[in-house]
């Protein structure tokens, strides 16, 4: 016989009292600490979000657009692979997370019981001291020498006061004009090579002086990378007790990609001044960490391919052997859609480091490994990238859809890149 249980306010029959149900998600209990931890480090007051949905209130007038960002995957703009490697502070939702969120949209987005409320830790943005800040030193109008009307290659050179070694454990790049930035690269160039620096300097009318990107027209400097910044890029932290060498009396060199589609359409200033800001110790111990690109640059993009796959791989050799790889970072341009990069055994056998399987241009993040990776003498690193050269997948300049054409490593916003920056420490 079974007992008679009291559950107020109601007698019932029963072997336990059912727990009650909560009903529909609301904000307060159920959606805010997921909007806080994934979401509100950008999308507050002051933050860099042009859109804030920092109360309860503001986050049900846009309930619609938050789920349109969040069921598209465009939102929160994390776009490594968890299934190739698993990444420190990785802001996306599970599926029953997700699923919670959509139950809360399509019930009314309410906002529920204050009494409920639960909160979540808002994830703070990188910052730093900024110890030392650089400019270009004018509001460099980016017309200036231009070599054609789409794309402007100048490189500056910055001072970082380095009257004695240095190591730079933080950097952070702070584009003048977003809108025409396409990248920035800074690296060092030694003071032994100050002489060449200033006659590319001469040589040149106006602030700086033409030049490429990977190549500031002075040897050695793409192994001595210093900070850079891409479309989604913030400040960055190197890994703990490293830093990157700057020698006594050396200079800094950013070379600025402007592209100019966007001055078509008439409403955006021509005018630039990037600066770089740095943190530094002298201590002298710290390990010396470096980031180095891995690159495939024989690219050859057939036009209207719905998926071109390029791959390459080269053998590690003792200058990078017992590197640590800490962290990585993908660069390709309009027409990707993956990059992947894996670490190949001297056996076959491969470990995936990165796969930044959909990929969108304005969001080129750096990715943090939880567990950092060591590059054995015997092993060598596979890049695998793919492309959409369709017509649908097409830039538009000037208003009108390019047509297909061949592709190949280029410079410009309409060639392409296949790219994976390391940051490793030995």
């Amino acid at each position: 016989m079974r007992a008679l249980v009291l559950c107020a306010p109601l007698v019932v029959i029963s072997a336990g009292c059912a727990p009650k149900d909560p009903g529909p998600p609301t904000y307060v209990r159920d959606v805010q600490p997921l909007i806080e931890r994934s979401c509100l480090s950008c999308h507050k007051e002051g933050s860099i979000a042009p859109v804030q949905f920092d109360t309860p209130e503001k986050a049900k007038l846009l309930s619609a657009s938050i789920w349109a960002a969040i069921e598209s995957k465009r939102m929160p703009p994390y776009y490594a692979s968890g299934e190739c490697n698993a990444y420190k502070d990785d802001p996306r939702f599970t599926a029953e997370e997700t699923e919670v969120i959509r139950q809360w949209v399509e019930n009314g987005a309410e906002v529920g019981d204050l009494r409920e409320e639960k909160h979540a830790e808002v994830p703070q943005l990188p910052t730093i001291r900024r110890d030392r800040v650089m400019t270009i030193g004018t509001d460099f109008d980016v017309r200036t020498m231009n070599p054609n009307e789409l794309d402007n290659y100048r490189c500056f050179a910055l001072d970082p006061m380095a009257t004695e070694q240095l190591m730079v454990t933080a950097s952070e790049v702070i584009p003048g004009n977003v809108q025409l930035v396409h990248h920035v690269l800074a690296y060092e160039v030694l003071a032994s090579q100050l002489g060449e620096l200033q006659a590319l300097d001469d040589r040149a009318p106006g602030p700086g002086y033409p030049c490429k990107s990977g190549s500031v027209g002075i040897d050695g400097t793409l192994m001595r990378q210093i900070a850079g910044w891409v479309p989604g890029s913030s400040p960055y932290q190197l890994p703990p007790n490293s830093g990157l060498h700057i020698s006594a009396g050396s200079k800094i060199v950013v070379q600025i990609h402007y592209n100019l589609n966007a001055l078509s359409r008439g409403e955006v200033s021509p005018f630039d001044q990037t600066r770089v800001a740095i943190d530094v110790d002298t201590s002298g111990t710290l390990k010396l960490a470096r980031i180095i690109p891995m690159f495939n640059d024989d690219l050859d993009i057939p036009a209207f391919e719905k998926k071109s796959v390029q791959t390459a791989q080269f053998p590690i050799g003792l200058i990078y052997s017992g590197a640590r790889i800490y962290g990585l970072s993908g660069h390709m341009h309009q027409l990707g859609t993956d990059v992947k990069l894996e670490q190949v055994k001297k056996d076959g056998t491969s470990k995936c480091m990165v796969d930044i399987n959909d990929w969108d241009f304005n969001w080129q993040r750096t990715y943090e490994l939880q567990r950092p990776m060591t590059l054995e003498v015997e092993d060598s690193l596979r890049i695998t990238c793919t492309y959409d050269n369709s017509q649908e997948n097409q830039a538009y300049i000037g208003g009108v859809q390019a047509t297909p054409r061949r592709v190949r490593w280029g410079e410009s916003s309409f060639d392409e890149m296949c790219m994976v920056y390391m940051t490793f420490v030995q």
